[in-house]
């Protein structure tokens, strides 16, 4: 259970490293238009 949570809070300390970049939020920005696209 406390490995989870470790794992889980990595996990998103590491999303949150990769929003400050520019590439992700390139990403990001593709991901949702292509969303919108499939709605």
């Amino acid at each position: 259970m406390v490995r989870q949570l470790m794992t889980e809070m990595s996990v998103n300390a590491f999303f949150i490293k990769r929003l400050q970049s520019a590439d992700f939020a390139v990403f990001l920005g593709l991901f949702l238009c292509g969303k919108e696209k499939w709605i």
